[in-house]
């Protein structure tokens, strides 16, 4: 695997996690820091970032087999989790795994946006109360100083508004890719999540769509009914302790 020294290096793929690398690399690379490194194969065909143990893997379709492993071998060395946009042999039985999404900013023309606030805190304790409830209060004191380190720095942006919130984590070639929406339950079916996306989009122009990782099968039926279009699959794994 080679370091990644340019943006125009990585090209232009259209993959949900392939967009995540290039936002943080569009960041990070002008700094050339350490703390977030970006490799990609001879061919191109591989896009690798590491960041903060965390891994980020695009593969293409046509991978050899033999660059994914090169890929896979420098993830065990330097991360202890893995987010890919297929799952990889290398990477054993993935934990996680879900479907991506993406919806066109024209089937939102009627719905009129919230007014956002873009503050962490109201937006994490949507979060929180959604995603983190049964995590232990250092690891929620984790994750909220993590955020609040990434939306310093620029790399994500943070919304929230009458209980609905959400990050949205790379605008790149005219798609915004959208994480963690959430609803308060006591809030749920009044619309709030898509004119929530919709005043993101909004923030966000000249993106024209809107893509996110569906997690479970709740999540699938609020993309379908919106008329959200299937765009890929991603695979989640954690390597257990000794692994790597």
């Amino acid at each position: 695997m080679n370091r990644i020294v340019t943006i125009e290096a990585l090209g232009q793929t259209d993959d949900a996690v392939f967009l995540r690398i290039l936002g943080l690399a569009r960041l990070y690379l002008r700094e050339q820091t350490e703390d977030v490194r970006f490799f990609a194969s001879d061919s191109r065909s591989i896009v690798l970032c590491i960041d903060g143990g965390c891994a980020f893997l695009y593969a293409a379709p046509d991978a050899p087999a033999e660059e994914c492993e090169d890929a896979m071998l420098a993830v065990r060395m330097m991360a202890h989790e893995v987010y890919a946009n297929r799952l990889l042999a290398e990477m054993g039985e993935a934990q996680k795994r879900g479907q991506v999404y993406r919806l066109c900013a024209q089937e939102l023309a009627m719905f009129v946006p919230l007014a956002v606030k873009h503050s962490l805190r109201e937006a994490f304790a949507v979060m929180e109360a959604v995603f983190f409830a049964q995590e232990s209060a250092d690891e929620r004191m984790r994750r909220y100083a993590d955020l609040s380190h990434r939306i310093r720095h620029g790399c994500y942006q943070v919304y929230e508004a009458e209980g609905a919130a959400a990050l949205c984590v790379a605008n790149e070639m005219g798609q915004v890719l959208i994480d963690q929406l959430c609803v308060l339950p006591k809030k749920r079916r009044n619309g709030l999540a898509i004119r929530l996306i919709q005043a993101i989009l909004n923030d966000n122009k000249p993106a024209t769509s809107a893509v996110f990782f569906s997690r479970d099968e709740q999540s699938d039926r609020f993309y379908q009914k919106y008329q959200a279009k299937p765009a890929g699959e991603w695979a989640y794994c954690r390597f257990s302790e000794g692994e790597n």
